[in-house]
């Protein structure tokens, strides 16, 4: 009987230990979950954020054709970004008729 008193007690203290290790496991499960719920809503505003963006720089360069406002700012800041890529890979060389190809979305991956 002697023996068995403390055998109890570090058995219940186990039980105890192991019981609150299984509810802290829960709790970050719960969190996690929580987290990825938010990082596919962002993902998805993200690409949906992308896709508006590039249509409207489509637009701006569609319009840049006609309008001289338009024109100005495609080259000030769209023409710019191509030709960079242009000058390290082509020799500086500008793309045909000014006009660096339309952006594309990039794809979300899931």
């Amino acid at each position: 009987m002697k023996t068995f008193v403390p055998l109890a007690f570090l058995s219940l203290a186990l039980v105890l230990i192991l019981g609150y290790q299984a509810y802290l496991n829960t709790q970050r499960t719960t969190a996690l979950t929580q987290q990825l719920e938010l990082l596919k809503a962002q993902e998805e505003q993200s690409a949906l954020f992308t896709t508006r963006l590039s249509s409207i720089v489509n637009d701006l360069r569609q319009l840049a054709q006609t309008d001289p406002d338009a024109q100005a700012i495609v080259r000030r800041n769209i023409t710019v970004q191509g030709q960079s890529g242009a000058q390290s890979a082509g020799g500086g060389q500008a793309p045909a008729a000014n006009q660096p190809p339309p952006v594309q979305p990039t794809p979300v991956q899931q």
